[in-house]
């Protein structure tokens, strides 16, 4: 904590932006790039541990309820990627981060301030959250369009798939570059990414070796899978097929891969 406390009161008689080399939480606040050196292991592990509840000592829930992409955002953190542009504007594409009001640590309790301090607080709207943390498609925005530390954006759409162009029960493999730690998006509607309100991250297989669906008893949904929140679900085939009875036809799945991941 001290280290913390003396680089925040350097920065400030400093003049200098407190969210450039700031160590928060154990990680390195950007300040406007997220620097994509994903560990995908470390990601699916921490949904694994997490796919039923939810991680409370760390994090608030949103206040709007749905936790599918916060969930998400929590398990990129856990596998390495960083904040990006804290204390910046929570609505603000380029700002990517969250604060727990629960957690009583002392660094919790000084990032809290900071925040506060800022030119942006206001009442929270979704916790302590920025939009691209708890929003589907804020965050889609901020994964497609913000460098990360080589200048590229830190995420790269590997396209779709949908039902109601290909109404088959079981869908077809996920592209190639799909690997634990990405992250898939979900449409129940419609085939455009702008409806997109729902989100997953895999968490097992990887190209050429699929992996049953352990929920759905039929072989046919072998490939990768994922876990998500809103509803909970662990290890299911990627498309969500399984436990989308009334929907699946009219689902489009889109393909995120994390750039740098591993």
């Amino acid at each position: 904590m001290r280290v913390l406390g003396d680089q925040l009161h350097t920065q400030r008689a400093s003049g200098r932006p407190l969210s450039v080399g700031v160590t928060l939480f154990g990680l390195i606040v950007s300040g406007g790039m997220l620097t994509s050196c994903l560990s995908g292991a470390k990601a699916a592990s921490y949904a694994d541990q997490y796919w039923s509840n939810y991680n409370t000592a760390n994090y608030q829930t949103p206040g709007n309820g749905d936790d599918c992409i916060d969930f998400v955002s929590q398990a990129l953190v856990a596998g390495g990627a960083q904040w990006t542009n804290f204390p910046g504007d929570p609505a603000d594409n380029h700002s990517w981060w969250a604060i727990t009001s629960g957690d009583t640590t002392d660094q919790t309790t000084e990032a809290q301030q900071i925040y506060i301090n800022s030119p942006y607080w206001a009442q929270p709207v979704y916790g302590w959250d920025t939009y691209s943390w708890v929003q589907v498609q804020t965050f889609i925005g901020h994964g497609l369009y913000t460098n990360n530390s080589q200048g590229n954006p830190w995420m790269t759409e590997e396209g779709s798939y949908s039902y109601q162009n290909w109404p088959n029960p079981e869908a077809p493999s996920t592209p190639p570059n799909m690997v634990q730690g990405d992250v898939y998006a979900y449409n129940w509607s419609g085939e455009a990414r702008s409806g997109a309100s729902h989100a997953s991250i895999q968490v097992a297989g990887s190209p050429g070796s699929p992996v049953p669906d352990p929920n759905s008893g039929d072989s046919n949904y072998s490939g990768d899978l994922v876990d998500a929140h809103t509803d909970n679900r662990y290890h299911v085939y990627w498309s969500l097929r399984p436990v989308n009875p009334n929907n699946w036809q009219s689902t489009t799945i889109f393909f995120f891969h994390i750039n740098g991941g591993d």
